[in-house]
């Protein structure tokens, strides 16, 4: 049986690890960093994690499954918003929060920009979410097959996260997500092509 506190010293920990990995990099974590920000001694981390690395895997988990499992869009179609009210929410609200985190999105890409190796979590939670937007989309997309299905949803997120990983890069073509007003307009602009285009192709 576990000690009192200790699901909630577990916790404090793993959200420490979050915040040291946004503010500092992978690269730049500690682990007497992640213990003062916790407020535990360095020996909490190895009794409940067993070291540095289980727990820097267990955060990159935890904040990818928080930004793609697409829970919340999931939430607003259960609440009976029409498709493309709730992905415009739901794309605002991504948006904002990516933004907001951007050493996050840094950590995760870390390995595919500078070793050209792509981590098992990241690949098996991007397909996952890939597959599950090509299903929930299916609806506008009648007729078209899998395959394509995949395809626009591959190019429907890659238009969504290029602007959050290089945000100063297209400014000049007056994409700044920094405001809400600019992240509803390139929304709206997105969600317009997607659902006009929707039906096109094959596959």
């Amino acid at each position: 049986m576990a000690e009192p506190g200790a699901a909630s010293t577990r916790e404090r920990i793993l959200l420490a690890a979050i915040e040291c990995m946004e503010g500092q990099g992978v690269e730049g974590v500690t682990v007497r960093g992640i213990a003062a920000a916790a407020g535990v001694n360095v020996a909490a981390i190895s009794y409940h994690y067993g070291g540095k690395g289980a727990l820097m895997e267990e955060a990159l988990e935890r904040t990818l499954h928080n930004a793609f499992s697409l829970e919340e869009l999931d939430g607003l179609l259960a609440d009976g918003f029409g498709l493309r009210q709730a992905l415009g929410a739901y794309l605002v609200q991504f948006l904002e929060d990516a933004l907001k985190w951007p050493g996050l999105m840094e950590a995760h890409l870390h390995d595919p920009l500078t070793r050209r190796e792509y981590p098992e979590r990241l690949v098996r939670r991007m397909d996952e979410m890939l597959k599950r937007f090509a299903g929930v989309v299916a609806p506008l997309m009648e007729g078209v097959g899998e395959a394509a299905r995949l395809r626009s949803a591959v190019q429907f997120w890659s238009a969504v996260l290029l602007p959050v990983l290089l945000p100063g890069l297209f400014v000049g073509a007056g994409v700044d997500l920094k405001e809400e007003s600019g992240r509803r307009v390139y929304v709206s602009s997105l969600l317009d092509r997607f659902f006009s285009g929707s039906t096109a192709g094959g596959g």
